[in-house]
């Protein structure tokens, strides 16, 4: 069968990642993987750089072609007009995906290494006083965050957050974990003194930097099919009636043993209030 390629919109993975371009034939589930800097979602994805469209006219003609074709307007009423294999395969070959390294001035384990931007911890120990609000809590009245270690992440690091009440959810080099936080277990972490930092995992550290870049060079009304990986499984089946209500189609959603999945055609003017869920752990 041939494979069609899907965009991923994660909720929360296991590595640091935002939201994956992945190939997903429709027989079988994807493979499920788990970075805004001071920014919301909307204007990291007005500073993205734009699909590299000066790279284009190598292609053939009938290419290029097909990708006017496909991306000429929709008519009034009509179902978003869906962004193709046409379409998407030259711009993701021409697309330079962001490269964030660690910096060799600062203590690598300070460092934690995101898909689409580098996370340094202060020298003095940082615990936030609550969530930014930039999105909505879990429906477990978490919030999703990444907690910096002084020490190399082990068993015993996660049993600490576990102690505080925290659900942990995957780890991010250098030494960080992806944990759900409560009000309380945030707080509780002034106590833990092996946590060095605890950073927001934002609704703009879900969303990958292709994805972003899409979201930048067309309408809002176009549409291309996503995979979507949720924090916890339980949580797929109420994402899915929210991709319905922004107005996406639901093709499959599945609760594994430590994550869901939703795949769905969805409109790109859907994905930054979708990555505001904090169910979502990437797009």
């Amino acid at each position: 069968m041939k494979k069609k390629n899907v965009v991923g919109l994660v909720v929360a993975g296991c590595v640091a990642c935002a939201l994956i371009f992945i190939a997903w034939p429709r027989r079988a589930a994807p493979a499920a993987n788990p970075g805004d800097a001071a920014n919301d979602l909307p204007a990291r994805v007005a500073a993205c750089p734009r699909a590299a469209l000066a790279n284009l006219p190598q292609l053939a003609a009938g290419a290029a072609q097909a990708v006017a074709a496909t991306n000429s307007p929709a008519a009034p009423d009509a179902a978003p007009a869906r962004l193709d294999e046409a379409t998407l395969d030259p711009l993701r070959r021409a697309f330079v995906a962001p490269r964030f390294t660690e910096d060799p001035a600062l203590p690598r384990e300070r460092q934690t290494l995101l898909s689409n931007r580098l996370i340094v911890s202060p020298e003095k120990r940082s615990i936030p006083d609550a969530a930014s609000g930039r999105q909505s809590p879990t429906p477990r009245g978490t919030t999703p965050f990444i907690v910096q270690f002084n020490t190399p992440v082990s068993d015993a690091a996660r049993a600490l957050l576990t102690g505080v009440g925290a659900q942990v959810r995957g780890f991010f080099p250098n030494n960080a974990i992806l944990a759900e936080l409560t009000p309380d277990a945030l707080a509780a972490l002034r106590e833990v003194a092996q946590v060095q930092d605890a950073a927001e995992f934002l609704p703009g550290d879900k969303v990958q930097p292709f994805l972003a870049s899409l979201i930048a060079a067309f309408p809002k009304t176009r549409a291309l099919r996503v995979s979507i990986q949720t924090l916890a499984p339980e949580d797929a089946a109420p994402l899915a009636a929210v991709v319905q209500r922004l107005g996406g189609e639901v093709e499959a959603a599945s609760a594994g043993t430590r994550w869901g999945i939703v795949q769905a055609v969805l409109p790109l003017g859907a994905v930054a209030d979708l990555a505001a869920r904090g169910a979502v752990a990437e797009d």
